[in-house]
């Protein structure tokens, strides 16, 4: 019987990096085994270092276990940059005024098959 895989979350990762880097100089896999996780998922994590402490310097949840972006990252940042202008000035939000915003960006960052 196989075992169950375990998403870890951002948070687990932050600290299976800063238990590799207290140990002394050795391979992954004696790391891997002191560390109690399989030698391909610390080197998944080590290999993704970069976004996993960009993670915490960006705010975001600790608790997430993937970093997904959706399909137009530039739309998707300029809607929530002006949702948040929005939200500050207590302009009242609908669905339909987002749906009409998403699709006025989408039309000025000239996205395709939007």
């Amino acid at each position: 019987m196989s075992t169950k895989r375990k998403d870890l979350s951002i948070k687990e990762k932050q600290d299976i990096l800063v238990r590799f880097d207290k140990l002394n100089k050795c391979s992954q896999r004696e790391a891997a085994l002191a560390l109690k996780i399989p030698q391909p998922t610390l080197n998944k994590i080590l290999k993704n270092r970069k976004d996993i402490v960009e993670h915490e310097e960006q705010n975001l949840p600790l608790s997430r276990k993937r970093k997904r972006n959706g399909q137009n990252v530039d739309v998707e940042e300029s809607l929530l940059r002006w949702f948040q202008q929005a939200r500050n000035l207590n302009v009242p939000i609908s669905n339909s005024i987002l749906q009409e915003k998403s699709i006025n960006l989408a039309l000025q960052l000239s996205v395709d098959n939007f």
